[in-house]
């Protein structure tokens, strides 16, 4: 079986077709470009929690989220939000307002809910603040400015949620740190169970969307959401994959990831995902994720980002003929604190057995007054980083290294 006959025994496989369909059929917030924007997905929620919402959930959605919050009562004070309640008995959700955006004396919080819980003869009022980011950090300190605004507004019990893509923390204390991952597994995939109302964006539609985030420059590709059936499409892809022989070996994978760049690229970020959590993941993926970002060369010979460092390090040193390590600009040897990219043979010991053994490498090719010395092997990130130094120190030298990323067109 010839390369092109294996590609197409992948590419027009049941499993390939169906994750295809699942991931990349256009919706309307994929077509519009509406999906990297924050306020989508906070009205998108907010139009769920409502008790009146169009999909005619009732207030089911809203005492999911109210689960939610009690589960991941993670803040940093230790604050038991709802935990004077009992959650799976009868209650009754009254008076339930959702304000998007609520102006505030020192900020406009994402969204400003308040309700009631009646349970038995006990009646209680509530308050939630809700910021929400997705690309963009917090800033001014907005968590804080919203906490100290409503201190004195005269409820049982003020609840604060900080909702990202990774679950991070915020610059409150007080704050439940949730993850849209949360709201999938708490919130939207319950509710795909649940007959609801035949309406122009459902449930389904939204969580297809996600993948649509993949677009975004990564900061840690295991924070970004995937749904039940994502997880199921992808293992069924995967299992398929290991049939064809040499795909993960040669570079059919490459050739499949330029031909269909937004289904190869969430398979694999997904793979990545449940690499912990599904034995059959094999590591090697990491190193197929960093391709796909980008590929760094140097005269046109790419070069393997985990041995990046060593590679220019080595194409310096032949480059100005230096034969002293003490030639080399000593920005190039140490980073920051003591963690240091190139190190001799008698100063290993230095660094801590474990870093030793999971970072550094013996080189045969570094050797300097018959000494051999180490590198770290490097993520993208210190590659980038080094490359930057050798600008500043050999700007001759890293005007031929060329970082030439891919380009995805969603």
């Amino acid at each position: 079986m010839d390369e092109f006959e294996k590609i197409l025994r992948l590419k027009n496989s049941k499993e390939w077709i169906e994750f295809e369909k699942y991931y990349c059929d256009k919706s309307f917030t994929k077509q519009l470009g509406l999906f990297r924007y924050e306020d989508v997905h906070t009205n998108f929620l907010a139009s769920l929690l409502n008790v009146d919402n169009v999909y005619g959930y009732g207030d089911k959605p809203f005492r999911l989220f109210l689960e939610l919050i009690r589960a991941k009562n993670n803040n940093k004070n230790g604050n038991k939000y709802l935990d004077t309640i009992n959650l799976l008995d009868e209650y009754d959700v009254l008076d339930l307002m959702i304000n998007i955006r609520k102006k505030l004396k020192n900020g406009i919080p994402d969204l400003y809910i308040t309700f009631k819980i009646k349970q038995g003869v006990v009646e209680k009022k509530y308050l939630i603040i809700l910021e929400a980011k997705l690309e963009s950090d917090e800033h001014d300190n907005q968590c804080d400015s919203y906490y100290n605004d409503v201190k004195d507004i005269n409820v049982d019990e003020k609840i604060f949620i900080y909702l990202t893509l990774d679950g991070g923390a915020c610059s409150n204390d007080n704050y439940n740190l949730i993850s849209y991952q949360n709201l999938i597994d708490y919130i939207y995939e319950p509710l795909t169970c649940i007959k609801a109302n035949n309406v122009a964006l459902t449930i389904d539609e939204y969580l297809k969307s996600f993948n649509s985030l993949y677009d975004i420059e990564f900061k840690n590709f295991d924070c970004y959401p995937i749904t039940n059936e994502g997880k199921l499409l992808t293992t069924k892809l995967w299992k398929k994959s290991l049939k064809i022989d040499d795909l993960w070996d040669t570079n059919l994978w490459e050739k499949l990831y330029l031909n269909n760049p937004i289904v190869f690229r969430t398979f694999i970020i997904n793979s990545l995902k449940l690499e912990n959590e599904l034995e059959m993941f094999d590591n090697k993926l990491t190193n197929y994720y960093k391709r796909m970002k980008y590929r760094i060369t140097f005269d046109d010979e790419e070069i393997e980002i985990s041995k990046g460092i060593h590679y220019l390090f080595v194409k310096l040193v032949e480059y100005y003929s230096i034969e002293n390590i003490e030639d080399i600009d000593s920005r190039i040897i140490v980073t920051t604190g003591n963690w240091k990219n190139i190190i001799a043979n008698s100063k290993i010991d230095s660094i801590p057995i474990e870093k030793k053994e999971k970072y550094y490498k013996r080189s045969d090719s570094l050797i300097f007054n018959n000494e051999n010395y180490w590198y770290v092997t490097t993520n993208e990130t210190d590659v980038e980083n080094f490359i930057e130094i050798l600008h500043e120190c050999y700007p001759e030298f890293a005007s031929k290294i060329k970082i030439k990323p891919y380009i995805i067109q969603s």
